[in-house]
């Protein structure tokens, strides 16, 4: 999909099986600054690495899947991949 030059990379699953909702665990706020580092280190620190979705929000029940967003800026226009 393309929005004003900013390109978003969307990921739909269709699930045949109950999801299961876990309780908010404050280990995926460590766990997503370790990802990040990684990350940050992969790729020499040439995108901002968010966390998002349900893990990224106190307090919320979800998937428990930590969801990260790399946003990068190329020629004064910002570009979305997660």
């Amino acid at each position: 999909m393309k929005l004003n030059s900013t390109i978003l990379c969307l990921d739909i699953r269709l699930y045949d099986e109950m999801l299961i909702l876990h309780k908010y665990n404050s280990k995926y706020a460590r766990l997503f600054q370790n990802e990040k580092k990684k990350l940050n280190n992969a790729l020499n620190n040439i995108c901002l690495v968010d966390h998002i979705g349900s893990t990224a929000i106190p307090g919320v029940d979800g998937k428990g899947i930590i969801d990260i967003m790399l946003v990068y800026q190329r020629y004064g226009r910002y570009r979305i991949c997660n």
